[in-house]
């Protein structure tokens, strides 16, 4: 295997610490729609073993090919790559060797087919749904892999399932609720229905909000900036009957964003459930050892649940006034199939780095365990 040492991963970071005097259009701006993405980002540097280092794409093709031995494009679509300067003509360009993970299809159009061409025909993509490989694979585009996203490696005990387990059964039912809004109409019913029960129990829940500006803005205190039409349309997803000012208040006492995953992470500790529509949200809670429920409202997300064993449950199958005891039934969690999906997800993940050149760290490698370490079949790359 050919070492790698110098990894650029093609993102502008925002200070650590400064950021929180950025405004949220700033900090947006960097992540493309959704603040989901940091998670990813984050996944890359404690899983790769080697200098990993964020780029910005402006530094120019040149320049990146002089300091890398490896690109990587990470927890974006074809769409926002392109916006954010990483077009098709970016990616021919580059002298070296160029890897995509945890990519998202959404409009296959004649330009995303494009960019995924671009990549050429080795495995060198992996996507998180076996629904969009399939898709990818009827476009015309090869070198293909499918398997859990990188954030499900964030956590790396080996007993990470005996773990979240061990916190669901502290109580008999969940009592702290933290709702994760989605941004696809179909599951804001059954988030209003988990908002119902996050504010109207013995601990008061959370809500966090990861895509959208005007959301994002209220949850960071910017109702200045924030139009009419995006502050009604937040309000309408939690009480459309709430007047104004109260739900002013609300969103500065609960609504939450954030931008730093280790300080996202921390926060999910107070919750006994994390539940609602978005996979990154509700996923990051199984790496804090909280339990989690996602909302799905489509075949591509369903399927990149069962890829990383992350309870769910359809849209149309939620309970309308579901209760504490409708939540605890419906989530069936054991640690051994967790554990199992997880060591298969990692054995994916591992095959597809081999194909790539690229080490693993040691963490991630105990994961493992005593499984055979093939290379991945990029006829079949299911990881």
């Amino acid at each position: 295997m050919t070492e790698i040492k110098r990894i650029s991963v093609l993102w502008k970071p925002f200070d650590p610490l400064l950021y929180a005097n950025m405004k949220t259009g700033a900090l947006l701006a960097g992540l493309g729609v959704d603040t989901g993405r940091l998670l990813p980002l984050a996944a890359l540097q404690k899983l790769l073993k080697g200098a990993v280092r964020f780029i910005d794409p402006a530094l120019g093709v040149a320049a990146i090919d002089k300091i890398s031995d490896l690109v990587v494009v990470v927890g974006t679509t074809p769409a926002q790559a392109q916006a954010q300067g990483v077009d098709a003509t970016f990616i021919t360009a580059l002298k070296t060797p160029v890897m995509a993970v945890d990519l998202t299809v959404e409009a296959l159009d004649a330009s995303a087919i494009a960019w995924f061409r671009a990549f050429g025909d080795r495995l060198n993509i992996r996507v998180n749904s076996e629904v969009d490989q399939a898709a990818l694979r009827t476009a015309g585009v090869s070198g293909v892999a499918c398997g859990a996203s990188l954030s499900q490696f964030i956590n790396p005990a080996p007993d990470l399932g005996a773990r979240i387990a061990a916190n669901w059964a502290r109580h008999k039912l969940p009592e702290a609720i933290c709702v994760v809004a989605g941004h696809k109409n179909r599951t804001r019913p059954a988030e209003r229905a988990l908002l119902a029960l996050a504010f109207d129990g013995p601990v008061q829940g959370g809500y966090i909000v990861q895509h959208g500006l005007g959301a994002l803005q209220m949850a960071r205190g910017e109702f200045a900036p924030v139009s009419k039409a995006d502050f009604a349309a937040l309000k309408r997803r939690f009480n459309p009957d709430m007047p104004d000012a109260a739900f002013r208040r609300f969103c500065r006492n609960h609504l939450r964003a954030y931008f730093n995953t280790g300080a996202w992470m921390d926060s999910l500790r107070r919750y006994d459930l994390v539940a609602g529509g978005s996979f990154q949200g509700v996923a990051l809670a199984l790496q804090t050892q909280r339990m989690g429920l996602m909302v799905v409202e489509d075949s591509a997300t369903e399927s990149a649940c069962a890829s990383a064993g992350l309870p769910y449950i359809r849209a149309h199958d939620f309970a309308p006034g579901a209760g504490r005891e409708y939540l605890k039934s419906i989530i069936n969690f054991t640690p051994a199939r967790y554990q199992a999906i997880r060591q298969k997800a990692a054995e994916g993940l591992y095959g597809f780095m081999r194909e790539n050149s690229v080490e693993l760290s040691p963490p991630f490698m105990r994961l493992l365990g005593d499984a055979p370490r093939a290379k991945t079949d990029g006829k079949n790359a299911n990881g």
